[in-house]
């Protein structure tokens, strides 16, 4: 008798979360909401991330990554030891630019191509716009909320996407929506973002500028900065080879 009781106040409790549990349309409608508004969104046309890795280390390094929507096109610049290099895709072409010669000349640089698995990732970058789960199934993502988790005294939502390879997890924070952590799992990596800080771009939109990375490669967590601006002139030149 007694464990029977015990039996049905279990599955009182499981039914309990799992009607509390929130749909993934319902998490996203909820972040969209707490850092702007749905039209923000609509209206992004070209988006640059302006990142500054820094761990106090020989490999500190800068990097802007600008997506082209509309032209289907992602220009990631990595500036490290004051030299910079291109990855550049456009469509279905990816090249690399290399810088040769002394620093204290005008760059020249030498272009090889992109492996198509390295083309392939960045074209997902491109796909994937400022975030993976915003219209996730026109992007071809299945979507799950896997429950709720807690990260420090933080309580958050844990919602995944799945798509041929390629798995993210987002952790929202079940209180202010906005996101907590960021997981991207692909064959050969696993990266966890943690983010700590929130600012406004220009246009009101508020976006995660302050956390850390961590890549399963290396296992360092490192510190990095984070800058966003929209809809802003491109040139010409960024996606040509």
């Amino acid at each position: 008798m007694r464990n029977s009781i015990i039996a049905f106040l279990f599955t009182l409790l499981f039914l309990d979360i799992q009607a509390q549990t929130p749909t993934p349309e319902q998490l996203i409608r909820e972040y969209i909401q707490a850092t702007g508004d749905s039209t923000v969104y609509d209206s992004v046309q070209n988006f640059t991330w302006s990142r500054r890795y820094r761990a106090n280390a020989p490999t500190d390094f800068d990097e802007e990554v600008v997506v082209s929507l509309q032209e289907a096109a992602i220009s990631r610049k990595k500036t490290l030891m004051q030299r910079d290099f291109f990855y550049v895709v456009n469509k279905s072409a990816g090249w690399l630019k290399i810088p040769t010669g002394s620093r204290d000349k005008i760059p020249t640089y030498s272009v090889k191509d992109l492996s198509v698995k390295e083309r392939t990732a960045m074209q997902l970058e491109v796909s994937d716009g400022l975030w993976a789960f915003i219209d996730y199934k026109t992007k071809g993502y299945t979507a799950q909320v896997m429950g709720n988790v807690l990260i420090g005294t933080t309580s958050t939502w844990h919602l995944v996407l799945t798509k041929a390879g390629v798995n993210r997890s987002y952790f929202f924070d079940a209180t202010t929506h906005l996101l907590v952590r960021e997981i991207e799992e692909t064959t050969d990596e696993t990266v966890t973002w943690d983010f700590t800080s929130f600012a406004k771009t220009t246009t009101g939109l508020l976006y995660p500028n302050g956390g850390t990375r961590t890549s399963s490669r290396d296992k360092r967590v490192v510190p990095v900065t984070t800058t966003l601006l929209l809809n802003t002139p491109i040139p010409a030149s960024l996606f040509v080879r």
